[in-house]
C-alpha cells in the first residue's frame, strides 16, 4: 500500500547556512542542510530575513519553511514587516493558485453513491 505524506514544517530553527542566505554555516546549519537533504525536503525561504538581533543590530534568516516537493508550488514564502514587540518578523506562506485540478474537484464527494464492492 503506498502511502502519500504532504506536510510543512515552519519554525524557529535557529541555524545559520548559506543555503537560506545567511552568511555563513554552523553546525545546526548543516544540521538542517542533512535533514532537508536526507528527507528529500523543498525550502520555501526566499533568501528574507526573520530575525533581528537587538545587540549587534544585526538580521539574520533562522525561521524556516519546509515541506514535500509536491506543495511547493502552491506556496509562496513571504516575511512580515511588523516585529510586534518580538525578535522574529512574522512569516506567511500564501497560497497560490495554480488551477490545475482545484478548479476539477467537487464541492462534495456522495459516498453513498460508490460502489465499494467494486472499489474494494
Amino acid at each position: 500500500m503506498n502511502c502519500l505524506v504532504l506536510f510543512i514544517i515552519i519554525g524557529d530553527f535557529n541555524g545559520r547556512s548559506s543555503l537560506w542566505s545567511s552568511k555563513n554555516t554552523n553546525p545546526r546549519g548543516r544540521q538542517i542542510e542533512e535533514f532537508i537533504n536526507i528527507h528529500c525536503l523543498y525550502l520555501l525561504n526566499d533568501g528574507e530575513d526573520t530575525y533581528f538581533h537587538q545587540r549587534s543590530r544585526a538580521f539574520y534568516s533562522l525561521d524556516l519553511a519546509l515541506c514535500t516537493p509536491s506543495l511547493a508550488p502552491y506556496f509562496n514564502f513571504r516575511v512580515g514587516v511588523d516585529l510586534r514587540d518580538s525578535d522574529h518578523f512574522p512569516i506567511f506562506l500564501d497560497r497560490v493558485n495554480v488551477g490545475s485540478h482545484d478548479s476539477q474537484r467537487p464541492s462534495r464527494y456522495l459516498f453513498h453513491r460508490a460502489d465499494w464492492t467494486n472499489f474494494t
